[in-house]
């Protein structure tokens, strides 16, 4: 708070945008500790978002930036409300309309205010991305630019103990997904590797006790964990995990984090076996080989089937369901909404070459 205090005093605003979740701005304590700090600082509050954020919640936003016109943004929840605030900042400054930027028709060329981002959940790491995601008609779309970037970012583990074990776990499995998709990701790099790396250990010595007998210590090494996993994938991209957890985001209600879990075991598998038929262009396959080696070895296995067999272990101990069909998704027609509407943006990170039978194999594995 000390630390928040004195990043305010030096920005010296007059008007303070400040974005939040409609009811977990007070149920995580953010209100109690933010409303003292911003008393004397005319404040304007954005909170009309919701889990997976619309393009009509972004143009509302921007009309409410416009006429309050802010000197800094405050945005406090998790990855979508930080996502929104990212968005609404930017795209504010930019002439063009929205969807323009969404659709990939404009650059954006100018950066918003500075922007604090605050996170209350431990798991996109969204503080430390330079994009956001929108839904446009149930499609994942994407902002792309260093000026999302936010300007700081804070991480207060007593925000994160309203979590409820669910959210814990969701938002946990997506932190570790993003992580180890980064070690395998075309994008990898040694700074990458070295938050991956980082991520996972803290993300695994953590996770089982942050659900089910949490401690703030846990709850503290969970978001580092998080905010860690948002580095190594702002320097990768994500990779098939998450290309193919859009449609069952947003078709079947599954919450991020779970749909991108569901399919970790079976894209390991799926990466381990690349080979020069099959790799991507100017990917090594024996460079992928060693990466996954280097996930058995953070989660302390010497076998693919291994990993795949503790991911699956990890996701009951903290109460996820692993098949598509227990988590009400139609056998045949699901997968076949799944199959039509996977994010070929994301895809194109993947090290191996992923086409419509494989993910059809990825499914079934999980069905």
């Amino acid at each position: 708070m000390k630390e928040l205090e004195k990043i305010i005093q030096k920005e010296n605003p007059q008007r303070i945008m400040l974005f939040h979740g409609k009811t977990s701005y007070e149920k995580s304590g953010a209100k109690e500790l933010l409303e003292p700090l911003l008393k004397e600082y005319q404040v304007h509050h954005f909170s009309s978002i919701s889990p997976n954020p619309k393009i009509k919640e972004i143009e509302n936003g921007i009309c409410a930036f416009n006429q309050f016109n802010p000197d800094l943004i405050i945005a406090v929840g998790g990855g979508s409300v930080l996502d929104v605030a990212k968005s609404v900042n930017v795209l504010s400054n930019n002439k063009h309309q929205p969807l323009a930027y969404l659709m990939k028709e404009y650059v954006l060329r100018r950066k918003g205010k500075p922007l604090i981002a605050i996170p209350t959940t431990a798991g996109t790491g969204a503080e430390a991305t330079q994009f956001s995601v929108i839904y446009v008609n149930k499609v994942k779309q994407s902002l792309d630019s260093i000026f999302l970037l936010p300007t700081y970012a804070v991480l207060m583990p007593e925000l994160t103990k309203s979590m409820n074990p669910y959210q814990t776990a969701v938002t946990g499995m997506d932190a570790l997904t993003q992580a180890v998709e980064s070690l395998w990701s075309i994008n990898s790099n040694s700074e990458s590797d070295f938050y991956a790396k980082k991520a996972i250990t803290k993300i695994l010595d953590n996770l089982e006790t942050a659900v089910n007998s949490p401690t703030l210590k846990s709850r503290e090494q969970m978001l580092r964990g998080a905010h860690l996993s948002g580095k190594a994938i702002n320097l990768t991209h994500t990779t098939a995990c998450h290309a193919i957890s859009y449609p069952i985001t947003s078709y079947y209600n599954i919450p991020h984090g779970h749909a991108v879990a569901l399919t970790l075991r079976a894209v390991l598998k799926f990466n381990s076996e690349i080979d020069l038929t099959n790799a991507r262009l100017n990917v090594n396959p024996e460079h992928i080989k060693t990466q996954i080696k280097k996930i058995n070895f953070l989660f302390k296995t010497e076998s693919v089937e291994r990993t795949a067999e503790k991911i699956e272990n990890l996701m009951k101990n903290i109460g996820l369901e692993t098949k598509l069909t227990k988590l009400g998704i139609p056998e045949s027609s699901g997968i076949v909404t799944i199959l039509n509407n996977v994010n070929s943006e994301r895809m194109t990170n993947n090290p191996r070459i992923v086409r419509a039978y494989d993910i059809l194999k990825i499914l079934e594995e999980i069905k």
